[in-house]
This record gives C-alpha cells, sequence and structure tokens, in this order.
C-alpha cells in the first residue's frame, strides 16, 4: 500500500488518517454477502 493523500488537501478530504470514506455510493447495500455489507454490520 502507499499513502496517496496529497499534502495539500483537496475539499472532499477532512481527516489526516491513513483512509477515509469520501463517496457515499459505498454505503448502497446491507447484504452481508458483499463487503460493504460486511463493513456496516
Amino acid at each position: 500500500m502507499y499513502e496517496t493523500k496529497r499534502l495539500i488537501k483537496n475539499p472532499v478530504q477532512k481527516q489526516n488518517s491513513f483512509a477515509e470514506l469520501v463517496c457515499s455510493n459505498s454505503l448502497r447495500s446491507e447484504s452481508l454477502t458483499n463487503g460493504v455489507g460486511l463493513l456496516k454490520q
């Protein structure tokens, strides 16, 4: 893995952590048969 955040963040990036969720489409499914559903659990 490589850190891809720039020294100067774009308007979407709010945190200084390694990763952050920036797209609401990532929360689209509640099914436990996919990765998104497992993250919601």
